[in-house]
């Protein structure tokens, strides 16, 4: 098997990781996501090399080969197909950055400048949550009595839901019943306003119906912010997030949350990962409760995999653990990928792919699998050894046509094929309600890994 059918990424691709690495250090790479699955403005399926989320921002960075995207080499079609994928990113506000392999490989030093020009020298990266379900919640009508509404809200929690939105008309107690929620539940507490006259009469809320903890002002001219509760403005609280954990504060309270679809909004709920969060509003005329809420939900952080389970948005896994003798300490590892040529001496031998075919039968033969190869030959290879046991098993692969390729995934979600054979493939945008297991057969750092396991277990 040579090389070339063993590498997982291009030379310009692996290039620019070394570069991102020596400017930003080698565990930045973790927020590195490969291949990041978008769709375009006409509804096809398209990657971005690398995707970041920093300072609440999502990044594009596209790096150009010689043959696949210089204009001067490709055809007219796929020149304007490249315009179009570049074009809806745009639309769908992501900020996008290109280099040519050229550029990699001869001004290394210039696009290590770049780099720190456009994304800054003590960038704030972010992992994607995309694939993780949003938190359940509700909107609530502020009743007559503020007990029936703080009733509502212990309700809520017993069923695992952690965003709520409380909406009435301006005046109708609103505040005293987050407060007093808040209170009852002993967390402490971040309170956002969009002006300064609403957060000082929040900590003077605070000050009469929680008197026992000390409330203080976080603003552009005052910042307290070792006190138990703080009332800040959504500015200032946005411009200094870097001096705030994400699991700083227990329950936030957001002010006039209909205002959380502004970029300062989204780069707070984004950031904190309280249990609780509760969304004040007088409702507008232009939408209701429920669509609120839905926008608060959106800009919110998604569930953590643990808590998903546990309340069931994902269904439980069950981890079997196979090693092997498979030594890949000397094998070089740029903190995305492991370095192709290092691995072909290691992991793509018989006696490793007679273990993988070994654990299947023992452990999982009757149940519809997806394995996750390193290769296009290695999907080959463990289909075949797979067929030599009658198992109905085919290869897939992002190589294969498109026609081809949607035949043998209709035929394994309803008909006679049991087990995929997957290589850069079925790692997003995918569901088969169907699938029992999946095996990670090819070498995985932790967070892709967490990453894919993720994206397969929604519950259908």
């Amino acid at each position: 098997m040579n090389k070339n059918e063993i590498r997982l990424a291009s030379l310009a691709e692996d290039l620019f990781v070394d570069i991102f690495s020596d400017v930003f250090g080698v565990d930045k790479t973790n927020y590195l996501f490969m291949q990041y699955p978008v769709v375009d403005i006409y509804g096809n399926n398209r990657f971005i090399d690398f995707a970041l989320i920093c300072d609440g921002y999502k990044i594009a960075l596209e790096i150009d080969g010689e043959n696949y995207h210089n204009p001067y080499k490709i055809n007219e079609g796929k020149y304007f197909d490249d315009l179009l994928k570049q074009n809806s990113l745009i639309y769908q506000n992501w900020k996008i950055y290109r280099w040519a392999y050229r550029q990699l490989k001869d001004q290394r030093e210039k696009v290590k400048d770049e780099l720190l020009t456009f994304i800054g020298e003590m960038p704030l990266f972010k992992e994607f949550e995309d694939f993780l379900p949003m938190q359940k919640g509700r909107a609530i009508v502020l009743k007559e009595h503020q007990e029936e509404a703080l009733e509502t809200l212990d309700n809520m929690r017993r069923n695992g839901e952690s965003i709520a939105l409380l909406y009435h008309a301006t005046g109708t107690g609103k505040t005293v019943t987050a407060i007093s929620d808040a209170k009852r539940l002993k967390s402490r507490t971040l309170y956002l306003a969009h002006t300064k006259d609403l957060v000082y009469q929040a900590r003077e809320k605070f000050k009469e119906l929680w008197p026992e903890k000390d409330s203080g002002i976080y603003i552009a001219e005052k910042k307290e912010k070792d006190a138990y509760i703080i009332c800040g403005s959504v500015q200032s609280i946005s411009q200094n997030i870097d001096n705030f954990s994400p699991d700083e504060f227990e329950y936030i309270i957001v002010d006039e949350a209909h205002h959380g679809a502004a970029e300062t909004y989204r780069k707070i709920l984004s950031h904190f990962r309280p249990k609780f969060t509760l969304g004040l509003t007088a409702t507008p005329e232009r939408m209701d409760g429920e669509d609120i809420l839905e926008l608060f939900k959106n800009v919110a952080h998604k569930l953590d995999l643990k808590t998903a389970v546990q309340i069931g948005e994902l269904v439980p896994i069950r981890c079997i653990r196979v090693k092997t003798n498979v030594d890949i300490s000397n094998v070089r590892f740029n903190g995305i990928k492991y370095n192709s040529q290092d691995l072909e001496s290691k992991i793509f031998v018989p006696e490793r792919n007679k273990v993988i075919v070994e654990t299947f039968l023992n452990y999982v033969k009757d149940k519809k699998t997806v394995i996750f190869c390193a290769s296009v030959n290695h999907a080959k290879t463990i289909a075949d050894m797979l067929k030599e046991n009658n198992i109905n098993a085919h290869a897939v692969s992002g190589m294969m046509p498109s026609k081809e390729r949607q035949r043998i995934l209709k035929e394994y979600e309803y008909g006679k094929i049991n087990v995929l054979c997957a290589c850069d493939l079925l790692n997003e945008g995918w569901d088969s309600p169907r699938t029992e297991v999946l095996f990670m057969a090819r070498l995985q750092c932790q967070n892709h890994l967490s990453s894919t396991v993720r994206k397969r277990y929604k519950k259908m």
